[in-house]
């Protein structure tokens, strides 16, 4: 994952009891860990993956980044929960081009929602026959995005953390 901006990262995972902080600068030796930071949530600020407690969350991001002192506004966020879909297809091999109209057209099939109310990603695993699509609502997307933002901070990053294979 190549770094933006003065070779620095902040890394925020909202989990549903947690949110978790991780500060990391790209050297010429590798990457390192320059700060890190946890800092426990509600019980119900954040119910089967949504937040629903968005001032509360909010807050407790911006009393971690305070604690932690990070100023980097670089952001890779992390998205997870119940609403995260992850799941392997097997297809025909294809070229570049041809393969997401193909993926798109899978997924389809396996999507409870329209296909144009979620974000969907793909990735070809290693026999090239195989590939791992995910989904997320976008609605959940922008709860998630919220609480950075709050505080400048720049997104550049949306990672999905894989709880399951479905």
């Amino acid at each position: 994952m190549p770094i933006p901006k003065k070779n620095q990262i902040v890394g925020i995972d909202i989990g549903s009891h947690s949110i978790k902080v991780a500060e990391i600068e790209d050297t010429a030796k590798g990457m390192i860990l320059k700060n890190f930071g946890t800092i426990g949530l509600p019980q119900d600020a954040i119910l089967e993956g949504s937040i629903k407690e968005m001032e509360i969350v909010s807050a407790a991001l911006g009393n971690l980044l305070q604690n932690l002192k990070i100023k980097n506004k670089n952001v890779a966020l992390s998205i997870s929960g119940y609403s995260v879909i992850v799941k392997k297809i097997t297809i025909p091999r294809k070229e570049e081009k041809d393969l997401e109209e193909s993926i798109q057209s899978e997924a389809e099939q396996y999507i409870p929602f329209d296909i144009n109310d979620v974000n969907l990603d793909f990735q070809v695993l290693y026999s090239g026959e195989e590939e791992l699509f995910s989904y997320f609502p976008y609605r959940i997307l922008g709860h998630y995005l919220f609480p950075p933002t709050k505080f400048n901070q720049k997104i550049r990053k949306v990672f999905i953390l894989i709880q399951y294979i479905v």
